[in-house]
């Protein structure tokens, strides 16, 4: 499932995205842009679909960080276990 993910448009576009902002020599600022512009910001996925999403980039960008802000800690768990 994560390798026809990985091979679709829309991720292969928001990796390009991500890569671009962390490549930046400035990477994180407080007011959420950087030489490249705004940071890319990802909503409306939800339950399994962030779970996979969250496998391919950690697979896709094994050193980089990601924050991930949910709307309850409840939220959080179900992404724990999915």
């Amino acid at each position: 499932m994560l390798d026809f993910l990985q091979q679709t448009e829309t991720y292969k576009n928001l990796i390009e995205i991500l890569i671009s902002h962390l490549t930046s020599s400035n990477s994180s600022s407080a007011t959420y842009e950087n030489e490249n512009g705004p940071l890319p910001w990802l909503t409306g996925v939800h339950a399994q679909s962030l779970a996979y999403l969250l496998a391919a980039l950690a697979k896709d960008a094994p050193e980089t960080s990601f924050l991930l802000v949910l709307p309850s800690h409840r939220e959080a768990e179900r992404i724990v276990h999915d």
